[in-house]
């Protein structure tokens, strides 16, 4: 998405041009396809109406700065905010979880335990809206087609080990395309 110019009224009332380097419905309608969601499957992970998505798509309608968020955090996007001076400020929701907040602060140190157990395609599991904090966190990996159970659980403890959180590590090898295509709309490639 290239940058577009548009003018702006400041709030003492003078006119300025600006860039706008997002069109909000094409990267919601983005972000979704890319997801492999329906607009109905969208509108139920990020608690709002299919018809709003369609408008918010389409151009219709324009969403608050909060619903953009939620709409791409619920596909597992994130909305960055870059400066003038070349700061940019990351508003991710799934850090508002202090447990998710963990596992991302310490992601190298999570790949380098999954490099030792052959896991790679890390994802972690973002927790719904609402969510109470329980201490938990759900990671989903490839791991060696020849893993066993005990594989499994010694990787899961190690991590438990270095987060001091609970982990629920899923294998994506097992599960139907549809299951994991629905689990990785609701989480953050690490």
């Amino acid at each position: 998405m290239s940058p577009r110019r548009a003018r702006r009224t400041t709030d003492d009332g003078r006119s300025r041009e600006t860039e706008q380097a997002v069109d909000v419905g094409r990267a919601v309608r983005l972000a979704r396809q890319r997801a492999g969601l329906s607009q109905a499957q969208l509108a139920r992970l990020a608690e709002t109406s299919q018809g709003a998505v369609a408008d918010y798509e389409r151009g219709r309608k324009v969403p608050s700065f909060e619903t953009f968020r939620r709409l791409l955090g619920a596909v597992g996007s994130v909305v960055v905010v870059r400066h003038a001076d070349g700061d940019e400020f990351e508003f991710d929701q799934s850090l508002d979880d202090p447990d998710v907040r963990v596992l991302w602060q310490r992601r190298s140190e999570v790949v380098a335990c999954a490099a030792a157990y052959g896991a790679t395609n890390l994802h972690l599991g973002l927790p719904a809206r609402g969510r109470a904090a329980d201490d938990e966190v759900d990671l989903f990996a490839e791991l060696p087609f020849r893993h066993s159970l005990d594989d499994l659980r010694a990787f899961e403890s190690s991590l438990e080990r270095l987060l001091s959180l609970r982990v629920t590590v899923h294998v994506l090898g097992d599960m139907t395309d549809r299951q994991r295509a629905a689990r990785l709309a609701r989480a953050r490639r690490i």
